[in-house]
């Protein structure tokens, strides 16, 4: 069975909102993002340690929000960063109500959910066949996945 990895950014005073750029996630009136990109970029060897694991990923689960924002924006700088060559090489699984086949990143997979429901059984079912980390980079989905997961 695989392990489920979730990545949450939380800084020392709580703050999980918008962790790459002053303008990724305004909502609610957030006026705080970019820290963790500012604290990485002073920070090499902790830009290094925050990719540490993530070579042996062995796919990467995201909500339609997450993938177009973090990695729409990793495979489209040109500045060389811990992240481009992960992002392209691992394969993602996205789960979207609104989002179309084709994908726009390479190794893209799109797992259709419905308002309705909950993740669909190939998520979970590839989750539970693998040996290897499936890393989860939005709360949303990890809470549905392991409630899914819990049920089955």
């Amino acid at each position: 069975m695989s392990k489920l990895v979730v990545v949450e950014n939380l800084s020392l005073d709580g703050v999980m909102q918008a962790p790459g750029r002053p303008d990724e996630d305004t909502r609610s009136g957030f006026d705080r993002g970019g820290w963790a990109a500012q604290a990485l970029a002073k920070d090499p060897e902790a830009a290094q340690a925050s990719m540490a694991g993530q070579g042996q990923t062995a796919a990467m689960l995201f909500g339609r929000r997450t993938y177009e924002d973090l990695v729409g924006h990793w495979l489209s700088t040109p500045e060389p960063n811990p992240f481009t060559e992960i992002l392209k090489k691992t394969p993602k699984y996205v789960a979207s109500r609104t989002l179309t086949q084709p994908l726009p990143h390479p190794n893209s997979t799109l797992l259709k959910v419905m308002p309705w429901t909950r993740l669909p059984h190939s998520s979970r079912s590839s989750a539970k066949t693998s040996s290897s980390s499936v890393a989860v980079s939005w709360s949303e989905i990890w809470r549905q996945l392991a409630s899914s997961m819990s049920t089955s």
